[in-house]
């Protein structure tokens, strides 16, 4: 559940980006020029999506974790 929420944060700063890059471009460059903002968004999206996969790992690394104790438990009864 929080690297959902961690990629979700990650995936709105990278939009905020995104959105900045088209103010620049079409009104005036706020602090980062425009390809600058670009590169700022698709490194939180690629974060984001990074962050994504390693939850699905860690779901399955839990689920076989809980699996094996299961079994260990069966075993001493």
């Amino acid at each position: 559940m929080f690297h959902k929420t961690l990629a979700d944060g990650f995936f709105i700063f990278a939009s905020i980006a995104v959105l900045a890059a088209a103010f620049g471009w079409a009104v005036g460059d706020m602090w980062l020029a425009s390809t600058q903002w670009l590169e700022v968004g698709i490194v939180f999206f690629l974060i984001a999506i990074y962050t994504r996969l390693s939850e699905e790992d860690d779901l399955k690394i839990l689920k076989e974790k809980y699996k094996n104790k299961k079994r260990k438990t069966r075993r001493k009864k």
